[in-house]
């Protein structure tokens, strides 16, 4: 009997819409074995480990949740090292990986929803499925994590955790993503003086006597509404860059190119961040930050394909 592997988070501020939509339409799939797998409020590694340990060659796991829990269950598939498919609603704030999919839910496409989880089943059975190429991402030459759609190193990781405020949280259901991505940019202006984000740095190789942040995009979106390219379609090219963005003409400049063009970055097949000395810094992928001590080598090179629906 094949098995589906639903993934939600029980403290999801949409997690009643995810039992209506996602976790109470699996009754009617004859033929399956349903699992269903809570994240539990420990670290991303740890789920990651949870959901590993149950996962067989030709699951499907479906995935209702935020770009976090997305990211969870595609790391947790990978470090399984079985063959299992990857299908991802959107019931976050941003849902890059869902758009990325093209599967959000009802309620953000309305008309144009795709059918739910009957759907995937259904593109599962007939095999329309795709190769996607996440990021890998090594610390010191230590494994990280991989990432689907982007990793940011300074001062837009260091922005993500306004996002966890209580009441900044409590009102992101009820926030358009533009106005969340205004709320980044006034925070940058404020805070750009403020801090060293990161410290010198070589850039493959190249010096970068001062910058506030490193991305590497791997999708069309990054927090919906900056935009990239497809690069997750190809095994061995994705786009990165460093910059500087302290002054106010600057930081402007590249918030309205990013949002109504394409992030300024350059395709390339190995990033390497090396720094001086150990520096003090954050990174972040798909809005799951974590503060460095002493790091001094971030490389980002493509990982191993997952398919996905």
């Amino acid at each position: 009997m094949k098995k589906l592997v639903l993934v939600y988070n029980p403290r999801s501020a949409h997690h009643e819409l995810i039992k209506k939509e996602v976790l109470g339409t699996t009754r009617t799939l004859p033929g399956w074995m349903i699992a269903k797998f809570e994240v539990k409020p420990l670290s991303l590694v740890q789920n990651v480990e949870r959901l590993a340990r149950i996962l067989d060659d030709g699951d499907l796991v479906i995935v209702a949740g935020g770009d976090g829990t997305a990211a969870m269950a595609l790391n947790g598939i990978l470090a399984s090292k079985k063959r299992a498919t990857l299908g991802v609603f959107g019931y976050g704030h941003f849902n890059d990986f869902a758009h990325t999919l093209g599967t959000m839910h009802p309620v953000e496409y309305g008309d144009d929803y795709l059918g739910g989880v009957a759907e995937l089943v259904r593109k599962f059975n007939a095999g329309e499925t795709r190769d996607f190429y996440p990021l890998e991402v090594k610390i010191d030459g230590k494994f990280w994590r991989f990432a689907a759609c982007y990793v940011t190193l300074g001062m837009a990781a260091k922005a993500t955790e306004m996002f966890e405020e209580r009441e900044i949280r409590k009102n992101m259901p009820r926030t358009s993503h533009l106005r969340s991505y205004f709320r980044v940019g006034l925070w940058y202006y404020k805070n750009r003086k403020k801090h060293q984000f990161l410290p010198a740095l070589k850039l493959n190789d190249q010096e970068m006597s001062r910058a506030t942040d490193v991305i590497a995009l791997n999708a069309p979106y990054m927090a919906k509404v900056m935009h990239g390219d497809k690069w997750y379609e190809q095994p061995d090219k994705f786009a990165a860059g460093g910059f500087w963005l302290q002054k106010s003409w600057t930081l402007f400049k590249f918030m309205m190119r990013s949002m109504f063009k394409k992030v300024p970055l350059r395709e390339m097949s190995q990033l390497e961040v090396e720094f001086e000395e150990p520096a003090r810094l954050m990174i972040q992928s798909e809005g799951e930050y974590e503060m460095l001590e002493g790091a001094q080598k971030i490389e980002i090179k493509k990982g191993p394909k997952v398919t996905v629906i």
